[in-house]
């Protein structure tokens, strides 16, 4: 029975590293990342994407947390503008299941730029033999009317990863590209690829070790 069991419990963590990298392979490319920033414990990779003029990025970072508080503050809106950045507001619009939810998020963007709003289906699993959690991120552009004087972001994939670690720390993996929509340059929003998750981590980091985050 026991051996049966952990037969079970191996075949399910294969199970979840197979479909972890059908997801990660779906949204990368053959492109090189470059690392554009190292500053803080934080670093900060882009690479080019393939028929498109915005780059994808990705962060990591290290913090001394738990996966049930990163967890609960991913799922707290109230919160979302203390750390996403530029974060104005956010809401959960369906609760499909304990670990598929839909949620809105609205952007700041500096006058003359119009406000972004986006939203996005996300779904958490985790890994039974090693606890690694993957919240994954897909825009859904339709599934609520345009609001008026924002532009809906368009394209939006990304994931963010908890790696448990063995000192009490959590490697935390944020990786994302987004059409920011309208007609902005494609240099202008390049900034943000860089500023985005840099400034995310950063907040998340403060919040989860300084405790500021109210569970």
């Amino acid at each position: 029975m026991k051996s049966y069991s952990k037969s079970v419990k191996i075949i399910t963590g294969l199970l979840f590293v197979i479909t972890l990298s059908n997801q990660l392979n779906a949204q990368s490319n053959s492109t090189n990342w470059f690392l554009a920033k190292d500053q803080n414990g934080i670093e900060v990779y882009t690479r080019e994407v393939k028929n498109k003029n915005v780059k994808e990025f990705k962060a990591v970072c290290k913090i001394k947390t738990s996966l049930e508080s990163l967890c609960k503050l991913y799922y707290d809106m109230q919160h979302k503008p203390d750390w996403v950045f530029a974060c104005e507001s956010a809401k959960i619009l369906k609760v499909i299941s304990p670990t598929e939810k839909t949620i809105y998020i609205e952007s700041y963007a500096p006058w003359p730029v119009k406000n972004r709003d986006v939203i996005i289906n996300t779904v958490l699993t985790q890994n039974p033999e090693t606890n690694e959690i993957i919240i994954k991120e897909i825009g859904i552009p339709d599934f609520i009317s345009k609001n008026s004087g924002i532009v809906r972001i368009p394209e939006y994939k990304g994931f963010y990863r908890f790696k448990p670690l063995n000192n009490g720390h959590v490697e935390v993996t944020f990786q994302c590209f987004s059409d920011p929509g309208g007609k902005l340059p494609g240099f202008l929003v390049n900034v943000s690829t860089i500023d985005n998750p840099f400034d995310t981590l950063t907040k998340m980091k403060e919040l989860l070790e300084n405790n500021k985050f109210k569970k």
